[in-house]
């Protein structure tokens, strides 16, 4: 009976908790850090809102990966900042423009300002593997 209670704990975890897999690629150098932000709502995104989970990543490689574990089902979208000069901010010139790179979930085609939430968003229902581009200006 225990064993039975212990695989239906394990089973029902395992079945609540997924996971978004990551893959960044096209960086220009490896200096700096990577500011991974995943947001539930739109509301200003992607500058700030309604961040689910946020992270700091230092630059090693030239493809980096991370992994969101225990995510719950949902609607979700991503925007990483290549933080080059390490001041945890995006960097713009006199009108907006970013001086860093950006990527954004699904890649979208950047036009005049940074896409929006329903350009970036994804179901996640158990894993999700997501290979984003960085892009610079």
């Amino acid at each position: 009976m225990i064993k039975i209670l212990l695989l239906l704990f394990f089973l029902s975890n395992a079945l609540l908790s997924d996971t978004i897999k990551l893959e960044i690629s096209h960086m220009k150098n490896q200096k700096g850090y990577l500011l991974i932000a995943l947001f539930t709502k739109s509301g200003d995104y992607p500058k700030k809102g309604w961040i689910k989970r946020g992270l700091i990543k230092h630059i090693n490689a030239k493809v980096m990966k991370y992994t969101f574990k225990d995510i719950q089902k949902g609607t979700y979208a991503i925007s990483i900042v290549h933080d080059e000069n390490k001041n945890l901010d995006m960097d713009t010139n006199f009108i907006g423009m970013p001086k860093e790179g950006f990527g954004f979930s699904t890649n979208p085609k950047i036009r005049f300002s940074a896409p929006s939430f329903n350009d970036t968003k994804f179901y996640l229902n158990g894993l999700k593997n997501l290979s984003i581009k960085m892009d610079y200006l």
